[in-house]
């Protein structure tokens, strides 16, 4: 299978946050909280960071600015993922809508390809991914199962990714349901290791072409995980 690598750039636009202004002014502090919230919590943790770090790496001078944007750190870190979500819902509408052409809504490669890949696109201005740190962090620290409330909720307002999700498990029909579910974390945190890897070994800007061989290839291995046979006790 021949996988297609979404274009790789820096997305900077916020959708889905708590209170929303047209002010050109106010929408670029709150990207900015938000960039700096994900980066550093990618690097140390949730319960490493205070709101006043984030402002101040924000370069905001109200050492509350987080509190006024988005009233707490639980907020903020949903606002997060509400906007990295919906900036790959447009990606995986796409790949889901070529892949029903194509009739591979059936096939766990493509469906692990569409999961997957979108992340890609999430990268700064130096070629790095700290959603896939920041989302790493949250799977394996707060929320392993993924059902916390924050990426819960980004999920329902992403057509496309609850798609996804209903479409997976059921190409794993001769697993339970509980090893199903642990097998596609799995495979979720296989790809996110492997951004926050690349990034970790090419700390002064990406190598984009590496990244796009290696990431086709984790996608294969992957779908081998997903495709394994089930062992009963």
């Amino acid at each position: 299978m021949s996988l297609q690598i979404p274009g790789i750039q820096a997305a900077d636009s916020v959708h889905g946050t708590r209170r929303r202004s047209h002010r050109p002014e106010v929408e670029a502090t709150r990207l900015r909280i938000l960039r700096a919230a994900e980066r550093l919590y990618a690097a140390r943790g949730f319960d490493g960071v205070s709101l006043r770090e984030i402002a101040v790496a924000a370069s905001q001078g109200n050492n509350n600015a987080v509190q006024y944007h988005f009233g707490s750190r639980e907020k903020l870190i949903e606002a997060i993922f509400r906007q990295r979500v919906a900036e790959m819902e447009g990606e995986r509408e796409e790949m889901l809508a070529q892949a029903e052409r194509d009739g591979k809504l059936g096939d766990v490669a493509t469906l692990i390809a569409v999961l997957s890949l979108p992340h890609l696109t999430l990268c700064d201005a130096r070629g790095h991914h700290p959603h896939a740190g920041f989302l790493l962090h949250y799977l394996v620290r707060r929320s392993p199962d993924g059902s916390g409330r924050g990426l819960a909720q980004a999920f329902t307002g992403a057509p496309a990714m609850m798609r996804l999700l209903a479409l997976l498990p059921r190409l794993l029909g001769g697993l339970p349901s509980d090893l199903a579910q642990t097998r596609i974390m799995l495979c979720a945190l296989m790809f996110l290791n492997l951004l926050v890897q690349h990034d970790a070994n090419n700390p002064e800007s990406g190598d984009p072409v590496a990244l796009a061989r290696h990431a086709t290839d984790t996608v294969a291995a992957m779908t081998a995980a997903l495709r394994g046979p089930f062992t009963a006790d």
